[in-house]
């Protein structure tokens, strides 16, 4: 398909990725979703700031704005990070509300400010007294007994009471 067919159409960009298309870059705006909700932008680049507003959730300061990509992790946007919404791959954006839960890691309970990532568990954990070390292999705790890894770039949102482990990268425990 060529760009030229979407002059003057609001094209949507998750259907373009579910189709495997790259988005079109000459056309008159953007179909995104933002939770749950769909908007139309007219531009093809947007601030962090201007999806966290489309979600009405609450300050700016106070939530979390993660992008979807396919067939990967969600990615937290950095306040004054600005997303090209033609990059290939991208699905949809997520608010979160910023709140503290409290949590344990390593049998030790902490405050942690969710949503997070994996590196900033291990940043509080060690802020707190935890015997960690910020290359341990962090660990989500299941009800079910299984662990589920997260790495240090990893979204984490979780819920009060929830278990975390550290174990360092040679531990086979």
């Amino acid at each position: 398909m060529q760009d030229k067919d979407f002059v003057g159409e609001i094209v949507d960009i998750e259907a373009f990725t579910a189709e495997g298309q790259p988005v079109p870059t000459n056309c008159s705006g953007y179909r995104i979703r933002v939770n749950d909700q769909s908007h139309q932008v007219d531009k093809p680049t947007m601030a962090c700031e201007e999806v966290a507003n489309m979600a009405a959730i609450g300050p700016v300061e106070k939530v979390c704005v993660c992008v979807q990509m396919r067939e990967a992790k969600p990615r937290v946007l950095q306040p004054g990070e600005n997303i090209d919404l033609t990059l290939a791959g991208i699905e949809c954006f997520r608010v979160h509300e910023r709140r503290v839960v409290e949590v344990s890691l390593n049998s030790t309970t902490i405050q942690l400010e969710v949503p997070t990532t994996g590196e900033e568990v291990k940043r509080v954990a060690i802020e707190a007294g935890i015997r960690i070390e910020s290359d341990f292999v962090l660990f989500l705790e299941r009800e079910d007994g299984q662990e589920d890894q997260i790495d240090d770039a990893d979204l984490v949102i979780v819920e009060e009471g929830v278990c975390f482990a550290a174990l360092t990268g040679d531990d086979n425990s």
